[in-house]
């Protein structure tokens, strides 16, 4: 605020004072007066003229000061209004840039988001779809060979029927006598296996393709959370493993209690990958990770084999001739993570296993929701397992019906692959091999199959719809110290 003062540098209070001082000085000074010369009409005169020049001076200066300051004021609130004004101004601006802002960012992040999402169910679609035909093709059936499998005086007669008989090896634990042969040229494929009975008139002579099975395992992470293994038994009990080698320079392996037999034909160059994962599950231990039941004894029935091309499979003739080994090894619970057609000799065989006090437990297979059902799985001597992620969420690949009886982790499995490092995969064999590490540790291995899956449905925790469902069977069986850890996985 401006100082009122005048151009002298005397304020209005100052002149005032003045002004009486001199006006006093005339009035109480008659004779100083008088000595010079002025009357006292003169001094009023004087002192009136004064008194007019002073007021007129005095108001123009008030009348300036007021005018300064209503203008100050005036400027003042112009200044603080125009201030507020261009204060909310930029304050909008400001905040609607930053709204646009984060909009933008939070819908391009959506969108991105939406986009990956998109993307990687097209890709596992794409993925599905492929590994659908990929499957199709290694399910290509092999037509000119024929398994036939029953006793020896039934495959001799056949071969008085005009049958070309080779490989007949007697299979002492399931109690058979397997042949491979080849059929007169008359005969069509479908027409086989009713013409050997009817001459042979036997209910014992089943005859079939040599079908092929696959492992069931699908590379790379999924969502749904990372499952870790860890030890959930001390447990020495025999498992028996149909798969393929597995690599014992692993590692992980060092320690572990690990027999192998290989039954892959001679025309086929021996896989070691899928075994060394199912086998790393249970007795695996490394720095970083040790397996469900690292003291029990493996058994593996080398099945796996590839054509040069890298894409492996199982014979029905190499599973068969497996299970003939581990039975006659007296091997109580057998881990099957593979899946493939129905097949007469396969059909046998495991009802041959079972009977002998094998409980057999089989992934339900990665075909899919609407695929038909996979065997061995599907056989009703079998414990069939589908996968399930950490959230308990079924594997999208996994298959569903009436032949699934219980589910356990499987998606985003740690585990060891053949080269010497670790790798994460998902599948039903992954699953498949969790419930047979709980068999092996929880169950009694010298009561039958029947009392086993009764033991097992007492222990499983119910999911889906209330009892047996398709989708998850009697329910989740997941030891108590596996954890699956909800880590989300991109």
């Amino acid at each position: 605020m401006r100082s009122c003062k005048t151009s002298t540098g005397v304020t209005p209070s100052h002149s005032v004072a003045l002004l009486w001082v001199i006006v006093s000085l005339f009035a109480i000074s008659p004779a100083y007066a008088s000595t010079a010369g002025v009357g006292g009409p003169f001094l009023f005169e004087l002192t009136d003229d004064l008194e007019d020049e002073f007021e007129n001076h005095f108001e123009d200066e008030i009348e300036d000061e007021i005018e300064d300051q209503i203008e100050e004021l005036v400027e003042n609130e112009i200044e603080d209004q125009v201030e507020d004004t261009i204060e909310d101004q930029v304050e909008n601006e400001v905040e609607l840039a930053i709204e646009e802002s984060i909009q933008e960012n939070v819908e391009d992040n959506l969108e991105n988001q939406i986009e990956d999402h998109i993307a990687s169910l097209v890709e596992e679609e794409l993925e599905f779809q492929l590994d659908g035909l990929y499957e199709d093709e290694r399910h290509a059936l092999f037509t000119d060979t024929w398994l036939v499998m029953g006793d020896f005086e039934s495959i001799m007669a056949l071969e008085r029927e005009g049958y070309i008989l080779s490989n007949v090896e007697t299979l002492d634990g399931l109690g058979y006598v397997l042949g491979t042969i080849t059929a007169p040229q008359t005969h069509k494929p479908g027409e086989l296996g009713i013409a050997s009975i009817e001459v042979l008139n036997s209910p014992l002579v089943s005859v079939d393709l040599n079908e092929r099975y696959l492992p069931q395992t699908t590379s790379g992470q999924k969502r749904g959370g990372q499952t870790t293994i860890s030890p959930i038994s001390n447990t020495q009990t025999r498992i028996g493993i149909i798969d393929s080698r597995v690599a014992n320079q692993h590692p992980a392996f060092e320690g572990a209690s690990i027999s192998q037999a290989s039954f892959v034909p001679d025309d086929l160059v021996e896989s070691e990958a899928h075994g060394t994962a199912i086998a790393s599950i249970l007795v695996g231990e490394a720095d970083h990770f040790t397996g469900l039941v690292p003291h029990a004894n493996l058994m593996i029935g080398s099945v796996f084999g590839h054509e040069g091309d890298g894409k492996i499979f199982a014979t029905t003739a190499a599973i068969v001739r497996a299970l003939d080994w581990l039975t006659r090894e007296n091997v109580k619970v057998v881990n099957m993570s593979l899946a493939g057609p129905d097949n007469f000799i396969l059909r046998r065989a495991i009802e041959a296993a079972c009977n002998n006090g094998v409980t057999i437990v089989a992934s339900v297979g990665n075909g899919g929701p609407t695929s038909s059902p996979r065997f061995p799985a599907a056989y009703d001597c079998t414990i069939g397992v589908t996968a399930v992620d950490a959230t308990n969420k079924v594997y999208h690949r996994a298959g569903r019906g009436d032949h699934v009886d219980f589910a356990s982790y499987g998606v985003n499995v740690s585990h060891a692959i053949e080269d010497g490092g670790f790798s994460i995969d998902s599948g039903t064999s992954y699953a498949a091999t969790v419930v047979s590490a709980i068999l092996a540790s929880d169950v009694d291995p010298l009561q039958d199959h029947t009392f086993s899956k009764n033991q097992l449905m007492l222990r499983a925790r119910d999911l889906g719809k209330p009892g047996h469902d398709d989708i998850y069977g009697f329910g989740l069986l997941a030891p108590a110290h596996l954890t699956a850890q909800v880590t989300p996985v991109r």
